[in-house]
């Protein structure tokens, strides 16, 4: 049975959404409530989880794409995960606890951040979307912009 994932409803005051990422491709397999994507808005960046077990079929929008509440984003073929999948996922090695997740990430957001205010990045994929918008708006070429 082929299940539609669709953009959830949005918060208040939030008209549309950037697919910041896709975390999975079609055809790979997926577990219940795995995230499949993330959507960044101009206020928060939002996970969208499997609603099933199955398998990725097709991507209808891709990353960096605009959408809004309900647009389609993918089909999803409902299939039960088997257990020699469940048993390799278990084997690729042992879970990072939370502490050592979190630290790792913040690393990486401060090397980002780093980069990017240190060399004034025209690489407008790290911007806000409501930064995008009005750098567009504005004509303002990003790599001439010091960071603070």
């Amino acid at each position: 049975m082929s299940i539609e994932v669709k953009v959830p409803v949005l918060p208040e005051s939030v008209e549309d959404a950037v697919i910041a990422a896709w975390h999975k491709k079609p055809g790979d397999v997926l577990r219940r409530d795995e995230n499949l994507l993330d959507l960044e808005t101009d206020k928060v960046v939002l996970e969208v989880p499997s609603p099933v077990d199955g398998v990725l079929k097709e991507i209808r929008v891709e990353a960096g794409a605009i959408v809004v509440s309900n647009d389609l984003l993918a089909i999803i073929e409902e299939a039960p995960v088997a257990e020699s999948e469940a048993a390799t996922d278990a084997q690729a090695g042992p879970a990072k606890t939370d502490s050592v997740a979190v630290t790792e990430q913040h690393a990486a957001a401060s090397a980002t951040a780093a980069t990017v205010i240190g060399k004034g990045s025209s690489d407008t994929s790290k911007l806000s979307p409501a930064a995008r918008r009005a750098a567009e708006e504005e004509k303002v070429d990003t790599s001439k912009v010091a960071g603070s």
